[in-house]
């Protein structure tokens, strides 16, 4: 009736001396400056967002300020659709 509970019991020593043996070989000192990567880089997150969108209203203003210089297509030919805006903003 005991039998099965020491087996148990000495499978789980097994287990946790192999977690140990993990535990030990971990390199702390690289998880930190992961994390620190990580960190910084959620915190630029935002910045690198706003960036994107800055840059594509700068090339949208030129193609639009381009459009009236030298286009020789009607200006309605080169509006946007909604759908085309919606996939442009999906994008970014």
């Amino acid at each position: 009736m005991i039998k099965p509970v020491v087996e148990d019991a000495e499978e789980l020593a097994q287990m946790a001396e192999t977690v140990y043996v993990a535990v030990a070989s971990i390199n702390f000192e690289a998880s930190v400056n992961e994390a620190i990567v990580v960190y910084t880089a959620a915190l630029r997150m935002p910045s690198m967002v706003l960036e994107r969108v800055d840059y594509n209203l700068k090339h949208a203003s030129e193609r639009i300020t381009g459009l009236g210089s030298h286009s020789v297509a009607p200006p309605s030919a080169d509006k946007l659709t909604l759908r085309e805006v919606s996939a442009k903003l999906k994008d970014l």
